[in-house]
C-alpha cells in the first residue's frame, strides 16, 4: 500500500514520515530512540509548518485547519468529542485506572 500525500511540508515533501526515518537512520520498529526522534520532527513539522495539499482546505496550514476540519466532521455526524485523562485515574471506590494512549 502506498502512502497518499495530503500534506506538503517546506524543505521535506509530502511523505515527511519516509523522509525523517531516512535522517535518522531507522533501519527498523527496533530502533526506538531514533523512530521517538523521527515521530517527534515528523509531528512538529507537520502540525507548524504543514499545508494541505488536498482538496477543501488546499493551502491552508495544519495548525489552522485542524479545527475546522474537526468541526466539519462534528456537524456531520463523522465524528465526536473525545476527552482522555492525562495521568492516572483514581475512582471514588479506590480502584486505579492507568491511562491508556492509543
Amino acid at each position: 500500500m502506498d502512502p497518499v500525500p495530503i500534506i506538503e511540508i517546506p524543505g521535506y515533501g509530502n511523505l515527511i514520515a519516509a523522509r525523517a526515518c531516512d535522517d535518522f537512520k531507522v533501519n527498523s520498529q527496533n530502533d526506538k530512540e531514533q523512530l521517538e526522534k523521527a515521530k517527534e520532527l515528523a509531528y512538529d513539522k507537520r502540525f507548524y509548518e504543514g499545508r494541505f495539499i488536498v482538496e477543501e482546505f488546499k493551502g491552508m496550514k495544519v495548525m489552522e485547519a485542524k479545527g475546522l476540519i474537526r468541526d466539519k466532521m462534528i456537524n456531520a455526524n463523522e465524528a465526536h468529542i473525545y476527552y482522555e485523562p492525562d495521568k492516572r485515574v483514581i475512582s471514588r471506590s479506590g480502584g486505579k485506572y492507568k491511562s491508556l494512549r492509543i
